[in-house]
């Protein structure tokens, strides 16, 4: 079965990724899982997938008979210590044949886990590396700003000549030597 497509495709997809999503995260946060290590575990069948063309045309194929699928799922499971939730998560989704959702519904995991344990993502752009006291100090300053628990990323970008720009969600926290100068020319011209 082909994978949605334009705009109601992307709503489908997005509806059922919300869906599944919540209902896991409910079970890990219900039965106290690590949700970390949940997660990890998802990425290990996500990265099956992706290897593995032949896994998911099975997994997705209609025509195979479910205990045929979930014998194999069975033994993924067992041989690279998936969780008996995880495991649960996939034979549901085989199930009931979103395999195809896998991706998105994994980072819809991600999302409603940050969302219920109180941490932010944070893309973090500095003109050089950062130290790992630096980077401890500026994820700190996030925190306190958003009130939340961050996970930051780390690139970096010359132009921007000094300081960082931060993005958690919508929100762009400016503080680059590029930036200040575009406020100061936007002043002069007003």
């Amino acid at each position: 079965m082909d994978r949605p497509a334009g705009r109601a495709g992307a709503k489908i997809m997005a509806s059922v990724a919300s869906v599944y999503a919540r209902a896991f995260a409910d079970v890990i946060l219900d039965v106290k899982l690590d949700a970390g290590q949940a997660l990890t575990e998802l990425r290990t069948v996500q990265a099956l997938l992706a290897q593995s063309g032949e896994l998911r045309r099975v997994w997705e194929n209609p025509a195979i008979p479910v205990e045929q699928k979930r014998g194999l799922l069975d033994a993924i499971a067992e041989r690279d210590r998936i969780s008996s939730p995880v495991r649960n998560l996939v034979a549901v989704l085989i199930d009931h044949q979103r395999v195809k959702f896998f991706d998105p519904i994994i980072r819809q995991v991600q999302k409603e886990l940050d969302a219920r344990l109180g941490f932010a993502e944070a893309d973090v752009t500095s003109a050089r590396e950062l130290g790992e006291s630096e980077k401890r100090a500026l994820e700190s300053r996030v925190g306190t700003l958003t009130g939340k628990k961050v996970r930051a990323r780390y690139e970096q970008d010359t132009s921007l000549l000094g300081g960082v720009v931060v993005r958690v969600g919508s929100t762009i926290y400016d503080g680059s030597v590029k930036g200040q100068l575009e406020k100061i020319r936007e002043a002069i011209r007003a």
